[in-house]
């Protein structure tokens, strides 16, 4: 049993740097391309950062945790490693959150990736609304086709996705947006009567 916790642990090391490898290498979540008049905007460094310890974090702890205190029976075991599964999944739930999800917003319509939900790219004709949920903190952007898209208030550079979906939605179209503007401390660009 040691050798098979020690041969997760590798597993687990090997995977941990290998993410943060990538992480390293994603650069800015925000970026801008003047050229194009494209904003893109992804998760920021510390949700990602989070993801990849939470995962491997709880998993390296419950290694090291039935190393050095293995269970005296095979079914006092089945407990931490139930609880790592459970773990792992959640992380592996987070990560995908983190690393897949991207919005980015050009002078034609609005590019949503999700890992939820196939790639959706709207033009900005059939952008329905756009809204924020206080409960959730996220702006939602509804398409007339039914679908539907969440960006987080807490990704970084939600101001410069707002500053796209303002010079290109009408007013009518944004005023369920309003409550976020505060949030994100921005200022509501448009007039009280808009």
């Amino acid at each position: 049993m040691p050798y098979l916790i020690v041969a997760i642990m590798a597993l687990f090391g090997l995977g941990f740097v290998g993410l943060l490898f990538v992480m390293a290498r994603r650069g800015r979540p925000y970026q801008h391309d003047a050229t194009t008049g494209t904003t893109r905007l992804r998760h920021g460094v510390l949700l990602r950062a989070f993801a990849v310890f939470a995962f491997f974090g709880a998993e390296l702890v419950l290694c090291v945790w039935l190393l050095v205190n293995p269970p005296p029976t095979a079914r006092l075991a089945a407990l931490p490693i139930l609880g790592g599964v459970v773990l792992g999944l959640v992380g592996i739930l987070l990560i995908l959150e983190a690393y897949r999800f991207a919005v980015a917003v050009s002078p034609t319509g609005v590019d949503c990736r999700s890992p939820w939900k196939s790639r959706l790219v709207v033009p900005w004709g059939d952008v329905a609304s756009v809204e924020f949920s206080r409960a959730n903190l996220w702006f939602l952007l509804r398409f007339s086709s039914g679908g539907s898209f969440r960006v987080s208030a807490l990704v970084p550079g939600v101001g410069h996705f707002l500053q796209g979906c303002e010079t290109r939605l009408p007013p009518e179209k944004m005023r369920y947006a309003k409550p976020g503007y505060a949030w994100v401390g921005r200022k509501w660009p448009f007039r009280s009567g808009d």
